[in-house]
């Protein structure tokens, strides 16, 4: 009785396993499909960002980009023209990744 009872707990075991992992795997694939690409545009991208802490955020403005641009360009001579961006159309974020060594 032990012997039929230790062999349907393996052979329900083995399929409880095979049917976990068939269908992880059917996830993982269906996720993968589901990925698209988002079309971008870096404007700028540089070693210095005169940020001393990491901080991202969206610019929704031209008066923020204005903003966000001054304080980049405070060290620059000549500084980087601000862009002209339609906010109706696009929109922009901002990542800075502050100090590193």
């Amino acid at each position: 009785m032990k012997k039929y009872f230790i062999y349907f707990l393996a052979i329900g075991l083995s399929s409880t396993f095979s049917i976990s992992c068939n269908s992880t795997k059917q996830a993982t694939e269906i996720s993968q499909k589901k990925e698209t690409t988002i079309p971008y545009k870096t404007i700028i991208e540089e070693q210095y960002s005169n940020s001393s802490r990491e901080n991202y955020f969206q610019i929704k403005n031209q008066e923020e980009l204005q903003r966000v641009f001054g304080k980049y360009n405070s060290t620059r001579k000549p500084g980087t023209p601000t862009p002209k961006i339609d906010f109706k159309k696009n929109s922009v974020f901002a990542f800075l990744m502050g100090k590193r060594n």
